[in-house]
C-alpha cells in the first residue's frame, strides 16, 4: 500500500498481470469477522497466468465465476449477456439502458430522475419491504 497523503490509499503492484476476486456478504450472515474470513479462505479459487491471465472461483452462495483474458466471463458456465444489464441496479439505483431515468431508492422512499422531461417525482412505497 502507498499512503497519499493520509487522505486515501492505494494499492499498487510492479507486476503487469494483476485481479482481484471480492467476496461480499451481509455481517449478519456471520457470527464474526473471523468467520467470514475463514469462510472466504475456504472457498474453492483457481488462478492461472499461462496462457492467459484466467481465475475460476466459486462464492459464498455456490454460483460458479469463471474469467478468463480475452473472453467473456461465465457464471455457472453461462457467458454473461452485457447487453441485458441494466445502466444501474443495485439495493439503491435503478436505470435501464437508454430510459434516460433514474430512480433512487432509500427503504420506502423513491426519487426518479427523468431526463426526458427534466423533471423530479418523489413517493413513498408503503409496501416496500425495505426499510432504512
Amino acid at each position: 500500500m502507498w499512503d497519499e497523503a493520509i487522505t486515501h490509499q492505494r494499492l499498487v503492484s510492479p507486476h503487469l498481470k494483476n485481479g482481484a476476486v471480492v467476496q461480499l456478504a451481509p455481517a449478519s450472515a456471520f457470527a464474526s469477522f473471523e468467520a467470514f474470513q475463514a469462510a472466504v479462505r475456504a472457498l474453492p479459487l483457481e488462478t492461472a497466468t499461462e496462457p492467459v491471465p484466467s481465475v475460476r472461483f466459486t462464492a459464498l452462495n455456490g454460483r460458479r465465476l469463471s474469467a478468463t483474458y480475452g473472453e467473456t466471463p461465465t457464471i455457472d458456465g453461462v457467458a454473461i449477456d452485457y447487453d441485458a444489464w441494466p445502466l444501474f441496479d443495485g439495493p439503491f439505483t435503478h436505470a435501464a439502458p437508454g430510459s434516460r431515468q433514474l430512480e433512487l431508492t432509500y427503504g420506502p422512499m423513491h426519487r426518479l430522475l427523468d431526463f426526458n422531461t427534466l423533471s423530479v417525482r418523489d413517493w413513498v412505497d408503503t409496501d416496500s419491504p425495505r426499510q432504512p
